[in-house]
């Protein structure tokens, strides 16, 4: 295996506020030249970056890996592709990412570097009934972290001393109620929620 998952990225109106929020709840470090923070936040755990950009601007990643260990980390990240086998297909043989042997959604695949999980889950019409429906692409960002009581403590205490990084809600109605449901499907998270602009989590133990 030569290649490995390196950064994730995601445009956001509200980019400078996600970038604190999971600085907050997470304890994601700023990585790189935080003096570019002006146009983009970049955030990581020390071995996969995500950088925040304003919506509607074209720049370039500004992540660089860090030397640092935490222990809440990126565990895995979940796309959704018209054509699930030939998508993994191309990343095992391209990047030599290594299949997982764990049950999926709807015959999905799992691909690792060895620490962070991509999974590959069908897109379906289907998958959306009752929900808003979402094109082809990133479905939701995966965390793990120590221990799960400790960290639902974390989060309200979080959210108590700022109510601006808050979790935004995910099943406030029906359609919300439909994406909170296929979320739980993730065979690798066990507490779901949403950042404050809306972008799904699942949060897992420690193993």
């Amino acid at each position: 295996m030569f290649g490995k998952l390196n950064h994730l990225a995601i445009t956001s109106d509200h980019y400078t506020l996600l970038g604190m929020f999971y600085r907050a709840v997470f304890g994601l470090k700023a990585s790189g030249d935080t003096a570019r923070e002006i146009g983009a936040i970049s955030v990581g755990d020390g071995y996969l970056g995500m950088t925040l950009i304003p919506r509607r601007e074209n720049r370039a990643e500004v992540y660089a890996k860090g030397e640092w260990k935490q222990e809440t980390t990126f565990s895995h990240f979940a796309l959704r592709a018209r054509e699930a086998e030939r998508v993994a297909n191309f990343y095992a043989d391209v990047f030599e990412l290594e299949a997982r042997n764990v049950p999926t959604e709807d015959g999905g695949y799992q691909l690792t570097d060895g620490r962070v999980t991509m999974a590959i889950v069908p897109w379906k019409i289907s998958s959306f009934n009752g929900a808003g429906i979402e094109q082809p692409g990133m479905d939701h960002i995966g965390f793990r972290v120590a221990e799960l009581d400790a960290f639902k403590a974390h989060l309200d205490k979080v959210a108590k001393t700022n109510i601006c990084l808050a979790p935004k809600p995910i099943d406030f109605d029906s359609e919300g109620a439909a994406r909170l449901a296929l979320l739980r499907k993730c065979p690798l998270g066990h507490l779901q929620l949403a950042d404050p602009d809306g972008t799904l989590i699942d949060v897992e133990a420690e193993h």
